[in-house]
């Protein structure tokens, strides 16, 4: 076994590095390293901090059995010139956390943007990013900007009475000529990998730049017309920051949907449900359509947010279908996808189904029609009228 000092050099914070799982290496001679951005087929990976990065490969033995590599990944390198800087990587350590969007693994933080205007403020974008780092087990920040741009005193504190009175958030809201307002954002991303979670256009390079100006990150403008944000980040990347602070900055998107969750899952993650849960008239109530349902009942007193009431709903939604369309690929799949050739030279993923449900194909069914015109016709059966 390999011990946690191992990680030393890679100037992993403390709290990741005492909870990495402990890994053997597939050779004596691999050294540790950790994956600082992705670009198409290659990584960036730190093996001692503060030097650059070797610049690596992927053993195709590894994407033969599907083990991907995500940006926050502990990986095992070899094939190591120097020189060149590069390596290739041949082993994944097992990962603290994951996020599915934006692709990350072993954060233990993050910091959802999300501009009060400029794109206009969306609740619903805001509760998708909280739920979606609360099931996968993250402390969790909002950050409300651009409150100089057009001041809203009575948005953000009624923003401020929902998330952190009663939800419990850490919120901040910085202004962005004042730096100070800045210094509890650093504070709470301090000794944590953090994740930026936003929508184009909510100020997350922008933040960034504040915190550290040496970083000089592009920042784009928002489009009035469309009220959406240019994409000025295009690939995950983590940054240090600071001393101690270490982020991932990644590229904003419009929706993070829900179909790769568990129902249960998304439920828990509701954690003012908790209070009422008990109280429903079935034990597994999902809040949604059920009669004698506590929590709906806690909605319409107001004690639970009516709109964190419908976002569950339509969340829920999507994990029951995603659910379901699992389910019945399972059912259908061989465990296995085949690869097939799309316009453009890219490959697609396309399930395979089992022998006795597939149908025939263009060459079984001229197979079949040439033999059936080489055959005899037979007399009709006159008693159940069948050849």
């Amino acid at each position: 076994m390999t011990t946690h000092s191992a990680l030393a050099p890679l100037g992993l914070p403390k709290r990741l590095q005492e909870t990495l799982e402990e890994s053997s290496p597939p050779e004596a001679h691999c050294m540790a390293g950790w994956v600082l951005a992705q670009h198409t087929n290659r990584y960036d990976v730190c093996v001692t901090h503060g030097e650059a990065p070797y610049h690596c490969s992927i053993k195709a033995t590894l994407k033969k059995a599907g083990i991907t590599v995500l940006v926050g990944d502990v990986v095992w390198l070899d094939d190591m010139d120097t020189t060149n800087q590069t390596a290739r990587i041949v082993g994944v350590w097992p990962r603290h956390s994951q996020l599915t969007r934006p692709k990350m693994a072993n954060s233990t933080h993050v910091l959802v943007v999300c501009a009060l205007t400029q794109p206009e403020f969306d609740s619903e974008q805001l509760n998708r990013y909280l739920i979606h780092a609360a099931i996968a087990r993250l402390h969790v920040s909002i950050g409300f900007t651009k409150q100089d741009l057009q001041p809203n005193d009575a948005l953000l504190k009624e923003l401020t009475h929902l998330y952190a009175d009663k939800l419990g958030y850490p919120v901040f809201s910085p202004l962005f000529d004042k730096a100070e307002t800045y210094a509890p954002i650093a504070a709470a991303c301090h000794g944590q990998v953090s994740v930026l979670a936003g929508l184009s256009g909510a100020g997350k390079s922008s933040l960034l730049n504040r915190l550290n100006p040496q970083l000089a990150l592009e920042e784009g403008a928002v489009s009035h017309k469309l009220e959406r944000g240019q994409h000025t980040t295009r690939h995950v990347a983590l940054l240090t920051v600071a001393p101690g602070i270490i982020v991932a900055d990644t590229p904003g998107f419009s929706r993070a949907t829900f179909d790769e969750a568990l129902p249960e899952a998304v439920e828990q993650a509701f954690t003012e449900f908790a209070t009422y849960r008990a109280q429903c008239g079935f034990n597994n109530c999902t809040h949604v359509t059920e009669e004698n349902c506590a929590v709906q009942a806690a909605a319409q007193l107001g004690n639970i947010a009516p709109e964190r009431l419908a976002h569950y709903q339509r969340f829920m939604e999507e994990a029951v279908e995603g659910n379901r369309t699992r389910a019945d690929i399972s059912d259908k799949s061989e465990y296995g996808q085949k690869k097939v050739d799309k316009q453009g030279g890219k490959q697609a993923a396309r399930v395979r189904l089992n022998e006795n449900l597939r149908g025939q194909s263009r060459r079984q069914q001229r197979q079949a029609m040439s033999q059936h015109r080489n055959q005899p016709v037979e007399a009709m059966d006159e008693e159940d009228g069948e050849w």
